[in-house]
C-alpha cells in the first residue's frame, strides 16, 4: 500500500502441500496399526499365560497387570493429543474394580493433562494401589470407603511438575 492506503500489487503464491497431507495421513494410519497390534500382543501374552501358569493367585495377579496395562494402551490410542486426563485414567482403575467396589469410592480433583509418556507408569501404580484397597485396604471390608483425591501445584518456575 502506499501513503494514499492504494494496493499497488499483489503477491500469490500457491504451495503444494499434498506430499504433507499425504504423509500426516500416512502417519495417523501407522500409529493406529501400532496401537492396534499392541492390543493384540497383550492379548496374545495374556493367552499364553493361561497357557503356561497354573490357576491361581500368580496367574491372577499377572492377569489382573496386563489388564491394566491394556486399559492404558486403550486411554493412548484413543487420545487426541499427547495429554491425557488424570480423571479418565482414575475412572477406569475404578470401573475395573467393579461395581460393588466403585459403589464405595469417591473420586474428587482438579482437570490435570497428564503427558502421555507418564501414563502406563501411573496407570499401573494406581491398578497396585487399588488392589491393595481391595486385598487389604479400605474394600476389604463391605462397609469401608475409599476416598481418592488430588490437587494440582506447580514449581518456584511456575511449571507443571509433569
Amino acid at each position: 500500500m502506499d501513503r494514499e492506503q492504494k494496493v499497488q500489487g499483489v503477491v500469490v503464491t500457491f504451495v503444494d502441500v499434498s506430499s504433507l497431507t499425504h504423509a500426516e495421513r500416512r502417519q495417523q494410519i501407522l500409529i493406529a496399526e501400532l496401537q492396534h497390534r499392541t492390543r493384540n500382543l497383550l492379548a496374545l501374552v495374556q493367552s499364553l499365560a493361561v497357557q503356561t501358569f497354573k490357576k491361581g493367585p500368580a496367574l491372577e495377579t499377572f492377569s489382573t497387570r496386563l489388564a491394566a496395562l491394556s486399559r492404558v494402551q486403550g486411554l493412548i490410542s484413543e487420545a487426541d493429543s499427547d495429554q491425557v486426563q488424570l480423571r479418565e485414567i482414575v475412572r477406569r482403575e475404578v470401573q475395573a474394580l467393579g461395581e460393588t467396589a466403585a459403589d464405595r469410592i469417591t473420586v474428587q480433583g482438579q482437570d490435570v493433562s497428564l503427558p502421555i509418556e507418564h501414563i502406563q507408569t501411573l496407570g499401573l501404580a494406581l491398578h497396585e494401589l487399588a488392589t491393595n484397597a481391595v486385598k487389604h485396604g479400605a474394600l476389604k471390608e463391605q462397609a469401608g470407603h475409599l476416598d481418592i483425591t488430588w490437587t494440582s501445584e506447580r514449581n518456584q518456575q511456575r511449571e507443571p511438575f509433569c
